[in-house]
């Protein structure tokens, strides 16, 4: 989805700023690792670190084809168990507090 949206894949050692919901910053990442594999090549590690939900690869796969589902349908593409994900691992370097 990156390459049709335009987007710059993270890369190792990159920082990134995440949004809250009013665009304001809130926190600054560093990227530690990226993959980039097959959608059903994900492995459970990943998920788990992941953090969603219950943290299964099964729970994974559930709410991640549904959303790529979606994404790829307004793109006139179908969900496909072999497209290529980012598989992105990071750390938080720093966190900002609303004011």
């Amino acid at each position: 989805m990156n390459e049709i949206r335009g987007l710059t894949q993270p890369f190792a050692h990159g920082h990134s700023i995440l949004l809250d919901a009013s665009g304001e910053p809130r926190a600054i990442i560093e990227t530690i690792k990226v993959e980039v594999i097959p959608f059903d090549e994900v492995t459970a590690e990943f998920a788990y670190s992941e953090g969603e939900d219950d943290r299964s690869l099964e729970s994974w796969r559930y709410n991640h084809e549904l959303y790529f589902t979606r994404e790829r349908k307004a793109y006139g593409k179908p969900f496909d168990l072999q497209m290529k994900v980012v598989c992105e691992n990071f750390q938080i370097v720093d966190i900002r507090q609303p004011q």
